[in-house]
């Protein structure tokens, strides 16, 4: 107790009125980070090819389909677990060596993985892109140009 006040009013006099400004800043990040993870897949799609978390969105939102939808988010966050070092599941891969170790990798093999990673995400990454140009038909523009 301080000068007789008891938790609730501690919390309420003192922490609370402290913690203020990191709550709402807090929250600003969230809502500018929720909005743009939003956004951005519409925009990327373009309305020609649909993103994963928009056909998530719709299938919640006008089909009210919503074990799809699940399955489409459950599908989404176990791909973000494959143990690629680039990404979370990387990670925990690390983690999971350094437990069964008892002492973290060394700094080469951690390099040597996020390099193997950072290669695997730039080739799907170019993947992705070439199947996009070719679907949206620029190569055969370009194709076109020279010939």
């Amino acid at each position: 107790m301080i000068d007789g006040m008891g938790w609730f009013q501690i919390f309420w006099r003192i922490y609370l009125p402290l913690t203020l400004p990191g709550i709402f800043a807090g929250a600003v990040i969230v809502f500018v980070l929720s909005l743009g993870f939003y956004i951005t897949p519409a925009l990327l799609g373009g309305g020609k090819v649909m993103m994963v978390a928009v056909m998530i969105e719709q299938e919640v939102r006008q089909t009210l389909n919503w074990p799809f939808a699940a399955a489409l988010s459950v599908n989404l966050w176990l791909i973000n677990l494959f143990p690629v070092p680039l990404l979370d599941g990387g990670h925990l891969a690390y983690y999971a060596i350094e437990a069964v170790r008892g002492k973290p990798l060394g700094d080469r093999a951690q390099e040597f993985g996020l390099k193997v990673g950072l290669a695997l995400v730039l080739s799907l990454m170019l993947f992705a892109t070439w199947n996009d140009l070719v679907y949206l038909k620029v190569v055969d523009f370009v194709k076109s140009l020279f010939t």
